[in-house]
């Protein structure tokens, strides 16, 4: 089996923290998500998230971000 390349597993990370960001974002609400929860949750540190994101707020940037390209994927194929 191959190593998984650098890339590929900043992508990984970085999706496991926006998901369970998500998550607890639409559970709690930003202001009661709790950064240790939602990083235990992804099965990663508290340091991953400041590396990747600098922090809560950038990773809400990050959320919000991704809900944007969905949207405008959405958007794109019902004017298709």
């Amino acid at each position: 089996m191959m190593p998984q390349k650098r890339e590929d597993m900043i992508a990984e990370t970085q999706a496991k923290l926006i998901k369970s960001a998500r998550e607890s974002f639409a559970q709690h609400g930003f202001a009661e998500s709790c950064m240790d929860d939602l990083t235990a949750e992804a099965g990663l540190t508290r340091g991953a998230l400041y590396h990747h994101f600098g922090g809560k707020k950038g990773l809400l940037k990050a959320v919000i971000q991704q809900i944007e390209d969905e949207m405008t994927t959405r958007l794109s194929a019902i004017k298709s």
